[in-house]
């Protein structure tokens, strides 16, 4: 079972990359150019960044980051825990 799923991010790719050890905690992963490989639950996850862009709201701009989780062999419950951490690495500050 394959399964792709975009996300649009308000991160910088430098922080992006720079927080990637946190949000992969203790696994073992690879990159190559824009794109992370590691095993994960006995499936593959790679994660892919596009292009660095900048949202705009009224005055205030953003750094947006298109990122695509590709997951291969691993069950739904899986898919769901691993994004949940992983975003939540990434979430700012906010009530």
């Amino acid at each position: 079972m394959k399964e792709t799923i975009t996300k649009e991010m308000t991160s910088s790719l430098n922080e992006f990359f720079r927080l990637i050890p946190i949000a992969l905690n203790d696994y073992e992963y690879r990159i190559d150019k824009d794109v992370i490989k590691f095993s994960y639950e006995g499936g593959m996850i790679s994660i892919a960044t596009g292009e660095e862009k900048t949202k705009k709201i009224a005055s205030l701009k953003m750094p947006m980051l298109k990122v695509s989780f590709n997951f291969q062999d691993i069950g739904e419950t899986d898919i769901k825990n691993f994004l949940q951490h992983f975003l939540k690495v990434y979430q700012r500050g906010g009530g």
